[in-house]
Formats: structure tokens, C-alpha cells, sequence
């Protein structure tokens, strides 16, 4: 999917499972514009040590460098308890999409 995607943005929003954002991990950067946000979500709580430890993996070192120097980063949380996507109960649930779209507006302006 990294592949297909060519220029650079202001915002990027994954809302996928832990496996795929660690998959695109690597192209995100050049994918961002100056001054970028990347938001992500979808992951549940028992695997973010597993993100967070997969991105600091060699091969994406740098990449995470990268956006580590890049002025805003934003973590809208904490994750909710709820049904996820996947059908199971528990924390990692989508933060409230009306959160999500506030967070979005505030950057915007």
C-alpha cells in the first residue's frame, strides 16, 4: 500500500491494526510534509509495547528519528475500554471520532 502513495502531507491518520502500521512505518516520513502530524490508532493496548519495540528496530531507527525531531506529534488517549474493531473487549478502543476531528481543527488553525 506504501508503495501507491507519492507526495507529501500535512496530516497522516492510520487507523489499522499494530501489524500493518509496523509494515508502513518506514515510508511515513517521506510521506510528510514539513511540520506534519502522523495519528495513529487502531492499536490495542496489549500490543503497543510490541509497536513501540518494532519501531525502534533497526530498520526504522531512523525513520523514527525523524518524526522524534518533527515539532508536533500528538497521542489523543488514553485508550478506552470498549468492543474493538476486532470484536474483542477491552483497552485500545477508537478515541471518540468527535475528539479526534477537534484535535484535527485545533491543528488546522
Amino acid at each position: 500500500m506504501s508503495d501507491k502513495a507519492s507526495g507529501q502531507y500535512n496530516i497522516i491518520t492510520a487507523n489499522i491494526v499494530a501489524n500493518a502500521i509496523l509494515s508502513l512505518a518506514p515510508a511515513v516520513p517521506g510521506l510528510m510534509a514539513d511540520g506534519a502530524t502522523f495519528i495513529a490508532s487502531g492499536i490495542i493496548d496489549t500490543r503497543k509495547d510490541e509497536v513501540i519495540a518494532g519501531l525502534e528496530q533497526a530498520a526504522t531507527q531512523e525513520n523514527a528519528s525523524i518524526l522524534a525531531a518533527r515539532p508536533k506529534h500528538h497521542i489523543l488517549g488514553p485508550a478506552e475500554e470498549g468492543v474493538l474493531a476486532c470484536g474483542v473487549r477491552g483497552a485500545g478502543k477508537l478515541v471518540p471520532v468527535d475528539d479526534i476531528i477537534l484535535k484535527i481543527q485545533d491543528l488546522l488553525s
